[in-house]
C-alpha cells in the first residue's frame, strides 16, 4: 500500500515514515501543503495521512483540493488540534478519520488498515484467495490452513 504522509514536523515525519514502512507500507513523506497538492495531482495514493497545520497551503485546503478533483483515495487527519469543531470541520471536509497527536504507532497503523479495509469494500481484517489467507496486522501467511514462513 502506498501513502502519502504529509507532515511539516521533521521528527514526527521521520519517525512515522520508518515506523511505517517496517509495517510493510510504502511511503511518500512531503512537508508541506503545496508539494501535497501537486503529488496528488500527478501521482497516486492508496491513502493519505495529513496534519493540518502545515506551510505554504493548509491541510484542509489540499483536502478540499483533493475532493473537488474527486479523488476518493481515504484520508486520516492527524493533528494537534483537538476541539470538537475542528474534528467535526474534518471529518466534514472529507476526512475518513481523525487522529489527534501525540499519537501511538500501532494505532495509527490499525486505522490506516481499517481505512485500507473499507476503501476495499472489507470489514474483514483477512484476505482470501483460493486456499491463500494473508493477515496484513499479524503478517501472516496461510496455505491451505498450515502457517508460510516469510522471510523479512
Amino acid at each position: 500500500m502506498r501513502i502519502l504522509l504529509v507532515e511539516d514536523d521533521p521528527e514526527l515525519g521521520d519517525g512515522l515514515t520508518v515506523g511505517l514502512r517496517q509495517e510493510g507500507l510504502a511511503v511518500d513523506w512531503l512537508k508541506d501543503g503545496n508539494a501535497a497538492d501537486q503529488a496528488q495531482q500527478s501521482e497516486s495514493f492508496d491513502l493519505v495521512v495529513l496534519d493540518l497545520g502545515l506551510p505554504r497551503l493548509s491541510g484542509m485546503e489540499v483536502l478540499a483540493r483533493a475532493r473537488s478533483r474527486g479523488q476518493t483515495m481515504p484520508v486520516l487527519i492527524l493533528t494537534a488540534r483537538d476541539a470538537t469543531g475542528d474534528k467535526v470541520s474534518g471529518l466534514d471536509a472529507g476526512a475518513d478519520d481523525y487522529l489527534v497527536k501525540p499519537i501511538n504507532l500501532d494505532e495509527l497503523s490499525a486505522r490506516i488498515r481499517a481505512l485500507a479495509r473499507r476503501s476495499a469494500g472489507r470489514s474483514v481484517p483477512l484476505l482470501s484467495h483460493g486456499n491463500i489467507t494473508l493477515d496484513p496486522a499479524a503478517r501472516t501467511v496461510m496455505l491451505s490452513g498450515q502457517s508460510v514462513e516469510l522471510s523479512g
